[in-house]
């Protein structure tokens, strides 16, 4: 099989959420099928140039092409199969295409500027026009396009994404993890930690505000830690920490390397996501893969990557997160548990379910006439 792969996303020095996808799904399709299949990796022409010290290194036998739309329309001639990993597709005739799509967000989401959406909005819907088959990671983004884009259900292929293999380690300790954050980044005391970008979606300042509620009665030392760079409507974060009167003890880390992701979910005494919106939501699944407890929103597709394991709260109730926080906090022999079977099920997430599912949606839409 002659199958392409749009991954202009690595093409960046820090992986985002869809870099992760992008990186983790090539290592694993290589891993499993380059004995097969010929593989070759494509890039957007601006961003190839931007970023070329970036570029991955490739594994034996893999090309690089670049995409120039409409110019490499004939290069389908190429391919059996081209997979669009970040919601693009270009210009390509006889290949069958495929995309990943993990969110509509840009779509019907208030998390952007207007001239964001629009652009966005544009270009998602030439992919969707363009798609012969659509991979979305969860129910809620698959359910999105059937109810607001009208696609048929034949068309989407639901794959929910895997864990990196270093989540996965279980021979990295707890106590370990401390003294690794206790080194890096001066983390003396228990903490609750956050990942993600420091965002209005990611509902950030509504964990800052619940934070501070908790602070006023828990009496034991305890921080709240957020990894990630600003985001859209950051001021407002920014704000609220300011107005903290725990603003002391409220740390931004910035960006975090993929060790030191690992160090801070295991030594983390509570993860908090409580997302308004999600179109997967990883870090929810990495968390618990680390061991710890995780208390997520409770709308859209984060219900789904919990599986049960995770605490689910309204996100937009400051006194249900407040009041769930102090109750995985206690850590009672039910919350290690809970805690515990997160774990075990994170650990069948892997990536190498996700190559594998994702060749076999290949070989249907090559059946297919």
């Amino acid at each position: 099989m002659k199958v392409a792969f749009d991954v202009t996303t690595l093409a960046f020095k820090q992986r985002t959420g869809t870099g992760v996808y992008v990186e983790e799904f090539l290592k694993s399709y290589e891993k499993c099928f380059l004995d097969h299949d010929e593989v070759t990796h494509t890039y957007r022409l601006t961003r190839r140039i931007k970023g070329r010290q970036y570029l991955r290194p490739l594994a034996r036998g893999v090309k690089r092409a670049t995409l120039i739309d409409p110019i490499t329309s004939f290069r389908g001639l190429n391919y059996d199969i081209f997979h669009g990993l970040n919601a693009r597709l270009p210009v390509l005739t006889h290949a069958k295409l495929i995309v990943t799509v993990h969110d509509l967000i840009s779509l019907y989401g208030d998390f952007s500027k207007p001239e964001f959406l629009a652009d966005q909005t544009a270009k998602l819907k030439k992919m969707v026009q363009r798609a012969n088959t659509i991979i979305v990671p969860s129910t809620f983004t698959k359910t999105q396009f059937e109810n607001r884009l009208e696609v048929n259900p034949a068309k989407l292929k639901l794959i929910p994404l895997g864990v990196r293999d270093l989540f996965l380690d279980l021979r990295i300790t707890k106590e370990e993890s401390r003294h690794a954050v206790r080194e890096r980044f001066g983390l003396k005391d228990s903490f609750i930690f956050f990942a993600g970008a420091l965002e209005k979606r990611k509902n950030v300042k509504g964990l800052v505000e619940a934070y501070t509620l908790l602070m006023k009665e828990y009496k034991k030392p305890l921080d709240l830690v957020l990894g990630g760079h600003p985001g859209f409507e950051y001021e407002a974060i920014e704000e609220a920490i300011q107005d903290s009167e725990a603003r002391e003890r409220i740390k931004i880390l910035g960006f975090v390397s993929e060790t030191e992701l690992s160090h801070l979910y295991r030594a983390c005494d509570l993860f908090a996501f409580p997302s308004f919106e999600e179109g997967y939501g990883l870090p929810v699944l990495e968390a618990m893969a680390c061991g710890a407890p995780v208390l997520s929103g409770n709308i859209t597709s984060l219900p789904e990557v919990g599986n049960g394991h995770s605490w689910l709260v309204n996100p937009r109730s400051l006194e249900e997160i407040v009041s769930t926080m102090k109750i995985i906090l206690k850590n009672e022999p039910q919350t290690v548990e809970r805690a515990k079977a997160g774990q075990l099920y994170a650990r069948t997430c892997t990536w190498d379910k996700v190559a594998k599912s994702t060749r076999e949606v290949y070989k249907q839409v090559l059946s297919n006439p």
